[in-house]
């Protein structure tokens, strides 16, 4: 049986927001949906003693953390990857430095990097906010 190294292996990706129930899911094989996290901060959001905040606005500001929260979660291995990558694109042109066709090409990789980066964030943010089990 292989161990179980990291949360994903135990909560695997992606992760589901529920708006209604305010609470972050999974899907595990021979499980179903189960929950991993609970949003909290609601007395803080609309506690008169904190931000006194009216019920509607302190639900969107709830939803968008929950919302936040999976996006980042369901984005950090391609992200880790990505920075991986990048690094060693800059140590090979640190040692490149004199060689100019290997900096250009170390430069166009970097350059695509970027640009994979911007491309997966995009991808995942708007299925986040879409992300909302409630509503299937």
């Amino acid at each position: 049986m292989k161990r179980k190294t990291g949360c994903t292996d135990y909560f695997p990706l992606p992760l589901s927001y529920d708006a209604k129930g305010a609470k972050i899911y999974t899907t595990v094989p021979g499980h179903g949906y189960t929950m991993v996290a609970d949003m909290r901060g609601w007395g803080y959001l609309t506690g008169k003693g904190a931000l006194g905040l009216d019920p509607e606005t302190a639900g969107k500001i709830q939803d968008e953390m929950g919302r936040y929260v999976t996006s980042c979660a369901n984005f950090m291995p391609e992200a880790v990857e990505l920075l991986h990558e990048l690094c060693e694109g800059l140590r090979f042109l640190s040692c490149a430095e004199e060689d100019e066709s290997k900096r250009e090409l170390m430069m166009l990789r970097i350059k695509a990097f970027l640009n994979n980066l911007k491309c997966a964030r995009e991808e995942q943010m708007p299925a986040a906010e879409n992300n909302n089990i409630s509503q299937r």
